[in-house]
């Protein structure tokens, strides 16, 4: 009889810590750029909108550090916390790489609408 030995199954969904670890390539890569990007859509709409004088900022938080801390502050804040999804997904990547993918786009869709809203508020004064 031959001895057969059948490789386990490999699912891509779910990586292996030390495939995530060793590997060059950086999970979400796409998604975090898009979060990037519409960070600083975010940040440059908001100071816009908020140096024309007619609108506030709608995050309470975002809010008290723009007086407290400046545009700057404010700045900082929002790309804390993209840097803290992309971290959390690619955390959550390491052991359910769809659910880390799912938070990601959660992510890119949620930051999308604040932007898109900040736009239609910029093309609306």
């Amino acid at each position: 009889m031959e001895d057969i030995q059948q490789d386990p199954p490999n699912d891509d969904a779910e990586p292996q810590l030390s495939s995530l670890l060793t590997s060059k390539r950086l999970p979400f890569a796409l998604e975090t750029l898009l979060l990037i990007v519409l960070a600083a859509a975010d940040v440059i709409l908001t100071n816009s909108l908020i140096n024309g004088g007619r609108h506030v900022e709608a995050n309470p938080i975002a809010a008290w550090i723009l007086v407290t801390a400046g545009a700057r502050g404010m700045a900082i804040y929002k790309f804390v916390l993209i840097a803290i999804i992309c971290t959390l997904a690619q955390i959550i990547a390491i052991y359910r790489a769809r659910a880390g993918l799912f938070v990601m786009w959660f992510g890119v869709i949620a930051h999308a609408l604040v932007v898109m809203y900040s736009v239609f508020q910029v093309i609306g004064n």
